[in-house]
């Protein structure tokens, strides 16, 4: 057996035997936020959230009106006083489908943001957007 593999099996028997492994995505929080982006906005409103338990995340767009822009969204560590992004962002053009997600690997504040998507390659926002986000972490 390697040193890799040692390593894995050591480290998979601790987080079973502390019962702080990761979380299924089946027992995941499911939180759900609503805001208004507004055109040429970079990086308001802010969903904020305290992940206490490792496991894997996903942000999923469920409304978006009057509809017809394509806004963008991020995922990012909490700062404080904002929403860091980890470099993880993307497209709203598909509503009530995974757009973001990933693991948590370490505990903490999250964000998620939706921002006017130009910077993204996307057309401008010429009217303000209602949204609602559905986000499921551990």
């Amino acid at each position: 057996m390697g040193p890799r593999i040692a390593i894995a099996l050591l480290l998979g028997l601790v987080a079973a035997g502390c019962g702080k492994g990761p979380v299924d995505p089946s027992e995941n929080i499911v939180e759900r936020f609503s805001g208004t982006v507004q055109p040429a906005s970079i990086g308001e409103p802010i969903a904020h959230f305290t992940i206490s338990r490792l496991g894997e995340f996903s942000v999923v767009v469920t409304t978006l009106t009057p509809g017809n822009a394509f806004p963008g969204i991020g995922w990012g560590q909490w700062t404080g006083a904002s929403c860091g992004l980890t470099g993880q962002t993307n497209i709203i053009r598909e509503l009530n489908r995974t757009l973001l997600s990933g693991q948590i690997f370490i505990k903490g504040d999250y964000c998620v943001i939706v921002f006017d998507g130009t910077n993204l390659g996307a057309p401008p926002l010429t009217v303000a957007q209602n949204y609602t986000i559905q986000v499921s972490h551990p």
